[in-house]
């Protein structure tokens, strides 16, 4: 190991290796040697001794610490780290080492003091190890349900990352922006706010905003709050533009801190800074966009304003015979299992649905209502007993808390009798157990409907419409609302005390309806609850429109970005695919011409074919379709073109796989494409016998493939899990 004597020591000491730990070199070359090769141990026992001879050495101690670590000991690493530290208070290597042992020993909470005086001060001098550091926050971060925490500690290992590990925390950004499962108030960048004043005032600010850069949000949130308080006390005092003036300072204080807390992984702290970053903001959609912040973050793990999944488990003693009860039992219908799948003890044998009413045969759509259509109280999930000594039979019931599961629940025990017992979950004695949680105003949208497996998916998607129509006309608007300080929507309209957090709860429904691909017009709704119209967000011809919140971004007029801008803007919608934003600014590039070159225009199609069928705007879709259709691309491309846009259109017109056009399509699969690729017989197959279509022109039905529960087949599609399943606690497991 050939190192400069006079460069600094790899100890940390700041001193000169000459001077320091000048003669361990040899040994320690022998410990990397180890390291390298994973071999912990070894690496080990020579630093022991190595120890016993040089006890004062820091170099020797901090690599026992960083081995230990290696090997997934990060407790024992603090030992001798602690040691290095009484003895070299201001060794960095030996501070960042205890800040990453700090957090893997001890936890986030504990830990904390140790990780932040890691991130202060050793960034520059250390960033492989801040790095790790960070990422294994923002790891953590996702685990407990912190999405803001989350993205920020990825974005800090982002900064930190050396090249050959950039790219994967990019793609990790990328993947995290996408995921629409995150309430999309969570997604993207959310930035801390200038705040001008005094000298002394800006010093403190500047502070505060370093912190945060460097990790160190709870200290970053605990200034800005520390501002906020003052600045909020000297409000009583002033009038006029002064008042005015203090209170922008004071509600951009308040998210600051708000922002800081919550990368943090505070949700709690956070939302009680932004909800006063909302009452003092001027501006309404600066209040708005903090207030939805807010109930974001407090509603999330709030179970005083949830609703429980629950679960009931039972042991089996004769599956076969328990399996006869059920399929005898009025309102216990069978879930079909996936044909031809290998047997697997980890897979149910049986999944019921227990219904609050008859179902509803046959493809006539008038016989399909809100009434008509049968809910499904809970679910029984079956598992058959494995090899002696393993799970043994047993079954689970799912299903919402409340009087419609207690009555399920009963049904279950008096079918099943003697034939099952029931368990307490390990560790808490308790029979009924929480599976998931839900936030309680969306209850009425949580109970799934029953549908026989060949009901066209137009009717199931038109019955699902009509419960979230239900919803916002007569569910929703007579709730009683915390937020809105127990008024129901309805008694808000004219209320200037609660505008805010009622156009706040608007954005809450266009995140559920996001989610789950419902339509619901904001401005509309804004216009019907008597709010005021969205004000556009006026940008330069220098913005960077990449870096905006969602909100702030489905305010931009597109029709007035620039071509570059709206190339950007294109990529960020398409990444977060926010529906509200996405299909005006999609319209607004086809329009746009001048930009097409430098776009993915059969993306562009594509996305407004698939918003038009979302919308259940089948002609819609189909015109959209048809433009990429016209598209002109290279001979060595039209085929696959021309199928994948037929395979598209297929999906669409699948609502009512009756339809005539529908049988023309399936027919041309059959004819057109299937002496080609043959595979494609074996989907058309599928579809046909599943829906029961009509198909004449077909010579050999034998299935290949499974429909989906969605009831769109594809070829080799895995059976997707009954629901609850993977949260399902079972004796033995």
């Amino acid at each position: 190991m050939a190192l400069d004597v006079y460069a600094a020591c790899p100890c940390g000491s700041n001193k000169k290796l000459k001077f320091c730990c000048h003669g361990l070199e040899g040994s320690i070359e022998q410990v990397v040697r180890h390291q390298s090769a994973k071999q912990y141990k070894q690496a080990l026992q020579l630093l022991d001794a190595l120890d016993q001879k040089h006890p004062q050495s820091a170099w020797v101690k901090n690599l026992q610490a960083f081995t230990l670590m290696m090997d997934k000991r990060g407790p024992e690493a603090i030992g001798p780290l602690t040691k290095v530290l009484q003895v070299q208070p201001d060794n960095l290597y030996s501070i960042a080492l205890f800040g990453l042992a700090s957090f893997l020993g001890s936890g986030w909470k504990a830990g904390k003091t140790a990780i932040q005086r890691a991130f202060q001060r050793c960034s520059n001098e250390y960033p492989h190890i801040i790095f790790f550091l960070a990422r294994s926050i923002a790891e953590f971060m996702g685990s407990v349900g912190s999405p803001l925490a989350h993205r920020q500690y990825l974005g800090l290992a982002m900064r930190l990352a050396s090249e050959e590990n950039r790219e994967n925390v990019f793609m990790e950004l990328v993947e995290f922006d996408g995921d629409t499962k995150i309430p999309y108030i969570l997604r993207g960048s959310h930035d801390l706010v200038p705040v001008t004043g005094d000298e002394a005032f800006e010093k403190e600010v500047r502070k505060s905003a370093k912190l945060a850069f460097l990790g160190c949000n709870d200290a970053a949130g605990g200034l800005f709050a520390k501002l906020a308080e003052t600045a909020e006390s000297e409000l009583a005092a002033l009038s006029g533009d002064d008042a005015a003036k203090k209170r922008v300072t004071v509600a951009s204080l308040w998210w600051n801190a708000g922002l800081c807390r919550a990368w943090d992984g505070d949700e709690k702290t956070a939302a009680e800074a932004l909800h006063r970053s909302a009452k003092h903001s001027a501006e309404f959609e600066a209040a708005a966009e903090a207030e939805t912040l807010a109930q974001t973050l407090g509603r999330r793990g709030d179970r005083e304003h949830s609703h429980r999944v629950v679960q009931a488990t039972f042991k089996i003693k004769m599956v076969s015979k328990l399996l006869t009860l059920f399929d005898a039992t009025p309102l216990f219908v069978r879930v079909p299992q996936p044909e031809g799948q290998a047997p697997d003890p980890r897979q149910p044998v049986a999944t019921y649905r227990v219904l609050d009413k008859s179902p509803v045969a046959g493809n006539d759509s008038a016989s399909y209502s809100l009434d008509s259509v049968p809910r499904v109280a809970a679910e029984i999930v079956v598992f058959a007993s494995a090899a002696p000594g393993q799970q043994e039979a047993a079954l689970g019931i799912i299903g919402i808390e409340g009087e419609t599961f207690t009555d399920a629940l009963a049904k279950l025990e008096a079918a099943g009798g003697d034939e099952i017992e029931k368990l307490t979950a390990p560790g808490t004695g308790e029979s009924i157990t929480t599976n998931t949680v839900f936030e309680k105003e969306f209850l009425p949208l949580q109970f799934k409907r029953h549908f026989e497996a060949s009901t066209p998916l137009g009717i199931i998607r038109r019955i699902n419409r009509d419960n979230w129509s239900k919803f916002l006309t007569s569910d929703w608007p007579e709730m009683s609302l915390a937020a809105l300080g127990g008024k129901t929507p309805q008694q808000a309209i004219g209320d200037d005390a609660v505008r805010v957090p009622l156009a706040a709860w608007l954005q809450q429904i266009d995140m559920y309806a996001d989610r789950f691909g419902l339509p619901f017009d904001v401005p509309a709704e804004r216009a019907k609850y008597g709010l005021p119209a969205a004000t556009q967000r006026d940008v330069s011809e220098h913005s960077n429109v990449g870096t905006l919140s969602v909100l702030q971004f489905a305010r931009l007029s597109f029709d007035k970005l620039s071509d570059q801008q709206l190339v950007a803007a294109f990529k960020r919608a398409a990444l977060i695919q926010h529906k509200g934003s996405l299909r005006p600014l999609l319209l607004t590039i086809v329009e746009r011409t001048s930009c097409h070159d430098y776009l993915d225009m059969a993306r562009v199609y594509r996305f407004l074919s698939d918003l038009g069928s979302l919308l259940m705007e089948t002609s819609e879709a189909i015109r959209w379709l048809d433009q990429e259709r016209a598209r002109t691309v290279p001979v060595a491309e039209q085929f696959e073109h021309e199928l994948d846009c037929d395979m598209r259109e297929l999906r669409y017109r699948l609502d009512d796989p009756h339809d005539p056009a529908c049988s023309n399509l399936l027919r041309r699969m059959w004819e057109h494409y299937g002496t080609k690729v043959p595979e494609l017989r074996g989907y058309v197959t599928g579809i046909v016998n599943h829906y029961k279509v009509a198909a004449p022109w077909m010579t050999d039905r034998e299935a290949v493939g499974a429909i989906t529960s969605g009831g769109v087949w594809t070829p080799d599609s895995a059976p997707e899990k009954p629901a609850g399943e993977s949260k399902l606690w079972l004796p033995g497991s």
